[in-house]
C-alpha cells in the first residue's frame, strides 16, 4: 500500500503491507499473467519483494526489492534521494551484488523467472540485476530496483 510521500519528489513512497509469506525460503510466487496493479510476490520478516507496471498503459513492470537500513544497505548510494529538496547523488547507486548471497539469489531467482514468465528482459539497470533506488528513512528501509520490458 502506498503512503504520502512527504518528501517532495511528488512520487509515492512504498511501505510494506500484508502480503504472501515465505517462512520455508523457497523463493516468490510468480503471477500467471502481467499484474496490472502492485502484487507482493515474496515476503518475510525483513524482506520484501513487489511487482507493478512501470506507469499506466505501460508494457514495462517493475520489480522492487525492500530491505531493512543496516550496516550493509547504510553505505549504499541510492539512485535517489528520500531527503525532501536533495537532488539525486552523483556517484552511481549500489547494485544487489553487494547484498548478503542469499538475499541477491533470492531476488536474481525472482527476476529471471519474470523474464522466462512474461518474455521480457532487464532494460534497467543496464547491467546486472537491480540497483539501490530509494532509501527510505522514515520506515528505515531501502529499496532496489529492476525494470522488465
Amino acid at each position: 500500500m502506498s503512503s504520502t510521500n512527504l518528501h517532495g519528489t511528488g512520487q509515492s513512497t512504498m511501505t510494506p503491507t500484508a502480503g504472501p509469506t515465505d517462512p520455508t525460503g523457497e523463493g516468490a510466487t510468480i503471477p500467471e499473467t502481467i499484474p496490472q496493479a502492485e502484487r507482493t510476490v515474496y515476503r518475510d520478516s525483513d524482506t520484501v519483494i513487489r511487482i507493478h507496471p512501470a506507469t499506466a498503459g505501460d508494457d514495462a513492470l517493475c520489480v522492487t526489492l525492500y530491505v531493512p537500513l543496516d550496516e550493509v544497505t547504510a553505505s549504499m548510494t541510492p539512485a535517489h534521494a528520500s531527503i525532501w529538496r536533495e537532488q539525486s547523488f552523483e556517484t552511481g547507486a549500489n547494485t544487489v551484488d553487494a547484498l548478503p548471497a542469499e538475499l541477491y539469489e533470492l531476488y536474481r531467482e525472482t527476476v529471471t523467472e519474470l523474464t522466462e514468465r512474461f518474455a521480457v528482459s532487464i532494460s534497467e539497470p543496464t547491467s546486472g540485476y537491480g540497483r539501490c533506488h530509494r532509501r527510505h528513512d522514515g520506515p528505515e528501509i531501502v529499496s532496489f530496483r529492476t525494470r522488465l520490458r
